[in-house]
């Protein structure tokens, strides 16, 4: 069914959306500090009008979760969200969504429109594969991507690859860790992935591989992947989409890690 055109939880209200249950709420929906909405349906938020809004503004205090339900932004325009409380699914069909807090989902569904995360972070906390999706029509990430930073929760002792489709305003520039569980990363639960610029200067930089010199770090940028802990054991391969990076030939470029704050 269609709801009113701003959809408000006042203190106290207790709101529940039954199993597979479709609602669309055509413009915001505001939570207050003390109500509750247990959503194991499908809530999908749109804009009433072009110049509208369809924004997810959460004021509660104490988190909670919100149900086995899925959250859908479908929208010809941005979405933005808040909220302290975890979801179970969240589906991107949107022009854009803005990140006005750091948002939890098991599960990502991505199918059209950026999530800017700014300086808040997109959180899988589901650890399987497909906790981070593509729809089958956004081959590669390529038409919705984490502009920002994402966080996967990880179990590389059973899980054996991980996609962190993270990239800029412009792209997406994809990074990939494989082969996990032949020597689990072990004390590691979570990644935070995002792309960056290049920082600092070629001045001084020489590494030698194999007797092949490398001089400098292409201008494209660089990715970051940041455990929550440094692991005491374990390997993984690393593959990275070079979308963007232009001027490279083959056997004369690799991937160089280096520790986090390297300039």
């Amino acid at each position: 069914g269609y709801a009113q055109e701003v959809l408000r939880l006042q203190v106290g209200a207790l709101v529940t959306v039954q199993h597979n249950a479709p609602i669309t709420i055509l413009g915001d929906v505001l939570l207050e500090d003390g109500s509750n909405l247990q959503n194991n349906g499908i809530i999908t938020i749109k804009r009433f009008a072009p110049s509208g809004t369809g924004n997810w503004t959460d004021q509660t205090v104490t988190a909670y979760e919100h149900g086995s339900g899925t959250l859908v932004f479908n929208s010809a325009g941005n979405n933005m969200v808040n909220s302290r409380n975890s979801f179970q699914r969240i589906e991107v069909n949107s022009a854009g969504l803005q990140l006005n807090s750091d948002i939890a989902s098991h599960q990502w569904y991505l199918q059209n429109g950026q999530v800017s995360t700014g300086s808040f972070k997109a959180i899988a906390t589901g650890t399987a594969t497909l906790s981070v999706t593509a729809d089958v029509t956004n081959t590669g990430f390529v038409n919705s991507w984490i502009n920002g930073t994402l966080r996967r929760h990880i179990t590389p002792a059973t899980v054996n690859n991980y996609v962190f489709p993270v990239g800029n305003a412009t792209r997406v520039q994809l990074a990939e860790m494989d082969n996990l569980t032949a020597s689990a990363l072990n004390n590691v639960t979570y990644i935070d992935a995002f792309f960056a610029p290049k920082a600092g200067t070629d001045i001084g930089f020489s590494v030698v591989e194999n007797s092949t010199l490398y001089t400098g770090i292409h201008d494209a940028g660089i990715w970051h992947l940041i455990p929550d802990v440094n692991p005491g054991a374990g390997r993984y391969d690393l593959k990275l989409y070079l979308d963007g990076f232009g001027g490279l030939a083959d056997n004369r470029f690799t991937i160089l890690r280096r520790p986090e704050g390297s300039v």
